[in-house]
Parts: C-alpha cells; sequence; structure tokens
C-alpha cells in the first residue's frame, strides 16, 4: 500500500509539473506577441508625432509665396543665381571669375496710413528716401517756389504706396497735407521756421512747430456749388497741384489776368439746373471761357468766394516781439509757410 501511493504521489506530482511546462510554453508565445506590437506600435507612435508637427508647420505655411531667387548651371561648373529685378529674373554673375554676384540685401521701410482730405479715403504711404531727400535739396537750394512745388508733387508721387491714387488730379491742400505727413514720418516731427512778428514787419523770431498740429481748414461758409440765378448753378472742382503750380509760382511776381481766369475755368465742373446738366469735359475751352465772360460782376464774385474759403493747410501760432515786447497773432497757410 504505501509504494502504490509514493508512486501515486509522484506520478500526480510530474503531471503538475508537465502541466505547468504545457502552461508556460503556451502563454510565453502570446506575451512575446504582445511585447513585439508594443514594440512596433512605438516607432509608429513617433512617425504620427512627427507627422503632426509638420502638417502643423505646413498649416501655418499656407498662403502666397513669392519666388525671389532661381539658382541654376550654366554650363559644366558655373552656378549662376536669377534674381527679381525690374519685374523680371536677371542673372547676377561676374562673367570674369565666372562667380555669382549675391545682390545687396533690402532695407525694411516702415508704412504709416492716413485720410486724404478731399477723398475721404485712406492710404499707405512711407517717409522720403536719401534719393527723394535729394530731389527736394536742389529745389530747395534753387530757391524758385515753382522747382520746389514740382520737388514735392515728384516726392509725393513716389511716397504713396496705395494704387490707383494719381497725385496730379489730388486738390493743393491734398498735396500738402500729404507731404507735411511724410515730411514728419521722414525727418522728424516738428519743423522750424523763422516768422515776421506783424507789429513792425521786420522782427523775425524762431518757432518749432509739431507737425501733428497742423490740419486741413474747411471754411463753414465753403460750397462747391455756386447759385448763378435761380436756374443755373455751378459746380466747381478743386485746382489740381499742376494749375496750382503754373498759376502760383510763375517766376513773374505778379499774376496775369488771364492766368487766373484760364485757373477758373480748369476748375469748372459742371453747370446744371434741375432739368438739365452740362459736364466741363464735354465742352471746348473757348466755350468755357465764353460762359465765364457772360457772368455779372456779383456772379463773378461768388466764384472767388469759392477759392477764397477752399480748404487749405492752416495753423495759428502766438508770439512775442523781443525788441518790442508786443504779442501777436499770427495764421500760417499753405505749404510755403512750413516748408523749412
Amino acid at each position: 500500500m504505501k509504494k502504490t501511493s509514493i508512486l501515486s504521489i509522484v506520478i500526480a506530482t510530474l503531471a503538475t509539473l508537465s502541466s505547468c511546462s504545457n502552461e508556460q510554453e503556451t502563454t510565453n508565445p502570446r506575451d512575446k506577441k504582445s511585447e513585439n506590437i508594443e514594440e512596433s506600435s512605438a516607432p509608429e507612435h513617433a512617425a504620427k508625432e512627427e507627422w503632426s508637427l509638420k502638417r502643423k508647420t505646413l498649416d501655418q505655411l499656407k498662403g502666397i509665396h513669392t519666388l525671389q531667387s532661381i539658382s541654376g548651371f550654366m554650363g559644366a561648373n558655373t552656378m549662376v543665381d536669377y534674381f527679381i529685378e525690374k519685374n523680371r529674373f536677371t542673372p547676377r554673375i561676374d562673367f570674369e571669375t565666372n562667380a555669382s554676384i549675391m545682390p545687396l540685401p533690402k532695407i525694411a521701410v516702415p508704412t504709416y496710413e492716413l485720410e486724404v482730405p478731399s477723398l475721404k479715403k485712406n492710404i499707405k504711404y512711407r517717409p522720403f528716401l536719401v534719393k527723394e531727400e535729394k530731389i527736394l535739396i536742389i529745389a530747395m537750394e534753387s530757391e524758385d517756389t515753382k522747382q520746389i512745388a514740382q520737388a514735392v508733387k515728384t516726392v509725393i508721387s513716389n511716397c504713396i504706396i496705395t494704387k490707383g491714387i494719381k497725385v496730379e488730379q489730388l486738390s493743393t491742400f491734398d498735396i500738402e497735407y500729404l507731404f507735411l505727413n511724410v515730411r514728419g514720418k521722414s525727418v522728424g516731427e516738428s519743423v522750424d521756421v523763422l516768422i515776421t512778428c506783424p507789429d513792425d514787419g521786420i522782427t523775425q523770431v524762431p518757432v518749432s512747430i509739431n507737425l501733428d498740429e497742423i490740419k486741413v481748414n474747411v471754411d463753414e461758409n465753403h460750397s462747391k456749388d455756386i447759385k448763378l440765378d435761380d436756374v443755373l448753378t455751378l459746380r466747381m472742382k478743386y485746382p489740381s497741384m499742376q494749375e496750382f503750380i503754373k498759376n502760383n509760382f510763375n517766376n513773374n511776381e505778379s499774376v496775369s489776368v488771364n492766368d487766373t481766369f484760364e485757373m477758373i475755368s480748369a476748375c469748372v465742373e459742371q453747370i446744371y439746373s434741375e432739368e438739365e446738366s452740362w459736364n466741363a469735359s464735354d465742352t471746348t475751352k473757348k466755350e468755357l471761357n465764353e460762359f465765364l465772360e457772360q457772368l455779372t460782376t456779383n456772379q463773378f464774385k461768388e466764384i472767388e468766394k469759392f477759392f477764397e474759403t477752399m480748404p487749405k493747410l492752416s495753423y495759428t501760432i502766438k508770439l512775442k516781439n523781443p525788441n518790442t515786447n508786443v504779442e501777436s497773432e499770427v495764421v500760417l497757410e499753405g505749404l510755403t509757410s512750413f516748408f523749412a
């Protein structure tokens, strides 16, 4: 009985060990497979993170990008760089050394915004650069008022960034206002001028004026529509810079009657009644002159009033004559009053 019992225990023990061994063999492949899955998923997860980062970067770069340069081969061993110049790709190469020439860097220029008084429209502009400053210096040295006005027009044309703005069609006070703002952003927000004391007409006092305080003054009685009689109304337009220069900046000290009459004729925009209208652009210069010549003196004075009350740069300053101690108020008007 004892032998049988011991043998049974041994057999049972061996059976148990065999079962555990089989169980371990059956579980190990599964565990290894799980480990393999975990090991294989780690690189896949890293790849997904990397792609997510790349996609985020690409999303940030979405938009229109301008091609600035192209590099290519010329012959067997010569690398040539092409850069945009005057809206076309131009090679930069020194043909003596076959070396590609890199262009000098561009300097970023700040841009600003203001409202054009007569258009009630915002435009973007930049300060004038050295090349424009040279134009102004040459004009100032000439002491020719007409040349100064032409220089201002050129500088304004160069500095306006907004497309579609025709400087030659802007009114005089628009040009003056634009120039003062461009000048302020270019060389300083103040301008130093010499003011003649009105009490003696001789003594000059240096005054510093903040350009931000100079505004376009509009007379409350000003109107572009001039009622000639019970039927006809004359609609005027502001003189352009070209007309202003032509009639106000002549080398001659006096302006002739014909010059004044021509400017008035050029500023007529329309003649209209309740039933009909006549555009000045559809009539000849001779017809306009004949129409103006038939006006009465009072009617013509109303036209003169249009020019007298026309918007203009204006700044009132108080000063004291150091010689007489008399305090006075001086009103500065127009561009030439502030041009320094």
